[in-house]
């Protein structure tokens, strides 16, 4: 997807808004949306307190690694070009302060909640159902 066709469909479009580079722990601090699909990063964003969309599938199952459990304003999907405009307009620039602290918080139930932290108790757990 072209992000300067999305661009100039979305009104308000902030100049700094751009496709980022990089890896996703370089840039999970710095963004406003990540846009993706059957990726765990979907997840991960949210954690960070980073709204998602999600690009469903027209012609095959849309690929949603993002529970119904997770509270519907921190993400939305988009099956055209129309939806994203929405997507982004709803998640990101009409989002006041109080609703970016709102998404931030929840993130931290989130990542307590769906992640463990990486050590030898919490590895051997998974690899071997034992403490």
């Amino acid at each position: 997807m072209k992000v300067n066709v999305v661009k100039n469909k979305t009104t308000n479009w902030p100049k700094s808004f751009k496709k980022s580079k990089g890896t996703f722990f370089d840039n999970i601090s710095q963004i406003d949306l990540l846009v993706g699909n059957a990726s765990s990063t979907s997840i991960e964003s949210i954690a960070f307190g980073v709204p998602v969309v999600i690009v469903g599938s027209l012609n095959s199952i849309t690929q949603n690694p993002i529970s119904d459990n997770i509270p519907s304003f921190m993400w939305d999907i988009s099956y055209n070009m129309n939806d994203l405009c929405e997507c982004i307009t709803k998640l990101v620039l009409e989002i006041n302060n109080d609703s970016k602290k709102k998404i931030i918080d929840e993130g931290i139930k989130i990542k307590a909640e769906y992640f463990e932290p990486v050590n030898f108790k919490n590895v051997s757990n998974f690899l071997f159902n034992q403490d």
